[in-house]
């Protein structure tokens, strides 16, 4: 007690272990008796209302201005239900004063000794109540009392300037997005949200109406986890309003679940916000030389479907023009066709008929073994000629020769009369080749 008696700029972090021990309401009698700001983590955020004066924001590197500024001036941090994980501490940045301590409350001993602080492993709502028991009476200055109130006030007139859309015709930001959906949500609906840039905006900007509105997983920022979670939300608490926010590369990641909430009739109301890919990924590997490889939709131009053209005012230089409708979809056909046809022989080239022994019409000892060029091997030798075994059990034929061959284009006229039926050079004696 005489630590946060003796502190002259104390800040409470409120973890995610305040909603865990239902501890909102003890949370709020401490804040009221002793005017020791709120800060929140993501986990923690809507354990005060964000209209009660003592709740200034998320902290830490989605926090927000004066959460943060109060975190580098602060001279005593108590954590409530906190693990301190980088985003909270900045990656251990964010507390800078020299001197600075911490008075932990958790029920994991791991996480109460965390920075070196002074412990008291308990429940917290046991905690604050102990706390706030302990320390009638105190309430920190007037002048650190009005100087963060300030700080809220003027960050409240930011969020109100992320939200204004000036222009009604203009595709919307992210964060007007936000604006729109903060102008219909009620005080008990809930808002879902896990991956990609959404949860910093919404750790800086949304007004959190009631403890169970603001419900993120970014422990591990697990893409894909908002419309089944909006289902489950929505099972546990079919009389609220659920609101599922993904991006469309999260929205890939799950959106067949979006079937099991038709099935079992969930209304599950849910806001995509497209902005061409991963955004968020892109940033970061854009910061560390990435340049956002692989985080943009893109798609291959249609080759296939393009034509030469003059370019108008230089000779000699051409342009590729798409087509379209009609032309194009039948130049994919065409292409289609010659990549299913393969190479192009006659109908002698494909048989060896037995009424004419002496006519050897094959695919020539080269073309048949996809060889490429007439009497040649992929490497480079000569293909040795193999005798060709015909149908009704008579005796092979002499073998086929490259001078007896004769490349050509294939065309299929219909069966052969009964008496030339055809055989496939393609199979012989050990099998197909």
């Amino acid at each position: 007690m005489r630590a946060v008696r003796e502190a002259e700029r104390p800040l409470l972090i409120a973890g995610g272990g305040v909603h865990h021990s239902e501890a909102e309401d003890a949370l709020r009698a401490f804040a009221d008796v002793t005017g020791i700001p709120v800060a929140s983590t993501q986990a923690g955020k809507g354990s005060l209302r964000h209209d009660h004066p003592a709740d200034v924001g998320g902290i830490g590197h989605t926090g927000t201005a004066v959460a943060d500024d109060l975190a580098r001036t602060a001279d005593l941090v108590i954590g409530v239900g906190t693990r301190y994980t980088d985003f909270t501490t900045a990656s251990g940045t964010l507390f800078q004063r020299p001197g600075v301590r911490f008075l932990n409350l958790n029920i994991t001993a791991f996480d109460a000794h965390k920075l070196a602080a002074r412990t008291l492993v308990c429940d917290a709502r046991a905690g604050l109540e102990a706390l706030t028991q302990a320390l009638a009476g105190h309430r920190v200055a007037g002048a650190y009392e009005a100087e963060y109130r300030t700080g809220k006030d003027r960050w409240d007139e930011a969020v109100q300037a992320a939200y204004r859309a000036d222009d009604p015709s203009a595709v919307p930001t992210q964060t007007q997005v936000l604006g729109a959906l903060d102008a219909v949500v009620g005080d008990t609906d809930v808002v879902i949200n896990a991956a990609g840039s959404l949860p910093g905006d919404l750790h800086k900007l949304w007004r959190a109406r009631s403890p169970r509105q603001y419900h993120l997983e970014y422990g591990y920022s697990c893409m894909g986890y908002e419309i089944p979670a909006a289902i489950g939300v929505q099972q546990a608490a079919p009389d609220e309003v659920v609101w599922a926010l993904v991006g469309d590369g999260t929205y890939l990641m799950m959106p067949t679940e979006i079937v099991t909430a038709v099935q079992e009739g969930l209304p599950v109301n849910m806001v995509l916000v497209q902005n061409h890919g991963y955004a968020s990924i892109g940033g970061l590997s854009e910061s560390v030389g990435g340049e956002r490889f692989g985080t943009a939709y893109r798609y291959r131009a249609p080759r296939r479907h393009l034509h030469r053209r003059a370019a108008p005012g230089r000779p000699g230089r051409q342009r590729c023009q798409p087509r379209h409708g009609r032309a194009a979809r039948q130049d994919g056909r065409r292409a289609a066709r010659r990549a299913r046809a393969g190479p192009r022989l006659r109908p002698a080239d494909l048989c060896v008929r037995r009424d004419r022994p002496g006519a050897h019409r094959a695919a020539g000892a080269g073309l048949v073994g996809r060889a490429g060029r007439r009497g040649r091997r992929p490497g480079g030798g000569r293909r040795r000629p193999r005798a060709v075994r015909t149908r009704g059990g008579g005796p092979p034929s002499p073998p086929v020769t490259a001078s007896s061959a004769r490349p050509g284009p294939v065309r299929r006229y219909g069966p052969d009369p009964p008496a030339a039926r055809a055989v496939s050079p393609y199979r012989t004696e050990g099998g197909p080749r």
